[in-house]
């Protein structure tokens, strides 16, 4: 828990900056998981599948470019 509550000042810390790209609900298993889904996961539940990346580049594409 008190890991968890660290992350979470330091998302919230990152997220006030406007260069900052909030992708976590756009991965995640569901609004309210911070876990990524199943498709995005290439299995070790912290790092993006190849159909995850794709998603994020299409996602940064669509948003940033």
């Amino acid at each position: 828990p008190q890991k968890e509550a660290i992350r979470q000042t330091v998302n919230l810390a990152l997220l006030e900056n406007a260069n900052t790209i909030d992708i976590a609900k756009f991965v995640a298993e569901s609004a309210d998981s911070q876990q990524l889904a199943t498709e995005f996961d290439c299995g070790d539940h912290i790092h993006f599948s190849p159909v995850g990346g794709r998603q994020v580049a299409k996602y940064i594409l669509n948003h940033w470019a």
